[in-house]
């Protein structure tokens, strides 16, 4: 009796933090409308919902710091390389990574896709409340796929072909 009273009391702390996460942000599913949001990207241009309803998008949140996100970015850039020319819409966005960060991060691993550099959690936040890397792949506005660290890292093959799913 005593180590059932112990676990309910154990888990009454952990439920109000859950709640709590709940209420402060989104958290997107496949089949939810992007929110409504714009930034600016470090080539001067900006991206926001009004472009990334037009046709097929992928948005990627990261953090220079975060070793999944330091894996997932090459595969980003993969699918940045092959499909901005064929009129995908990308939205590279940092999750609480400043502009000097992240501009180094891109330099030393040679990564060219544009991104915005925000240094909190508010763009993030109308998306998900936890875990980064985070990759939306959307057509016309409506989330199709969403990829994370869960179970693994998403992989190039793997973006790749959501994208392809929904330009057919």
């Amino acid at each position: 009796m005593k180590r059932l009273f112990a676990i309910l009391f154990s888990v009454s702390f952990l439920l109000p933090s859950c709640i709590k996460d709940k209420e402060t942000g989104a958290d997107l599913e496949v089949g939810d409308v992007l929110p409504e949001f714009t930034v600016t990207l470090n080539d001067g241009s900006t991206v926001g919902t009004k472009e990334l309803k037009k046709g097929v998008s992928c948005i990627t949140f990261f953090s220079t710091a975060c070793p999944d996100c330091r894996q997932t970015l090459p595969q980003v850039q993969r699918v940045y390389d092959e499909f901005a020319c064929q009129g995908v819409a990308f939205a590279v966005i940092s999750r609480e990574d400043g502009a000097e960060s992240v501009a180094e991060y891109w330099a030393a691993e040679g990564l060219t896709m544009p991104y915005s550099a925000q240094e909190t959690r508010a763009v993030y936040e109308l998306f998900a409340t936890s875990r980064i890397p985070r990759v939306y792949v959307c057509k016309e506005g409506i989330i199709r796929a969403i990829f994370t660290d869960m179970p693994s890292n998403p992989a190039y093959e793997d973006i790749k072909a959501a994208i392809e799913k929904q330009m057919n």
